[in-house]
């Protein structure tokens, strides 16, 4: 009984091990789904008049989370929805200048450095060739 129930064990053992691609994979998908579920929202949210400084790290924020998923290959995040936050970013630099602080210099140096990294990735990657800065 013993021998059956190590058996057994074994085998299940070996199943999970076997199926854990596929688990990880559909664990990635609903990850996907729910980071971009919200994206409209985020559209919007990100164009709506704030207080002056706050929009700029805001922008700064999300265009980085997308740019996160679009280098995992979603395909719910487009090259013309992160054009539309990097030109919402350039838009927002100018007021964001008009408020300095350490925070504000902070966020622009991050902004800056993930221009640079998708100018980078524009060189070897093709669907980075679309994105417009």
């Amino acid at each position: 009984v013993q021998r059956q129930a190590a058996q057994e064990a074994g085998s299940v053992s070996r199943g999970i091990h076997l199926l854990s691609p596929v688990l990880e994979a559909t664990s990635r998908v609903a990850h996907e789904r729910r980071s971009c579920a919200g994206m409209p929202a985020t559209q919007s949210q990100a164009g709506r008049p704030l207080h002056v400084g706050h929009q700029f790290p805001l922008v700064v924020e999300i265009l980085n989370q997308y740019l996160y998923h679009f280098d995992q290959e979603n395909e719910k995040v487009t090259s013309v929805f992160l054009t539309t936050l990097l030109d919402l970013g350039n838009t927002n630099i100018s007021a964001d200048a008009d408020a300095p602080s350490e925070e504000s210099a902070a966020t622009r140096v991050f902004y800056d450095n993930t221009i640079a990294y998708i100018r980078a990735k524009r060189g070897k990657e093709r669907r980075y060739a679309d994105i417009t800065i």
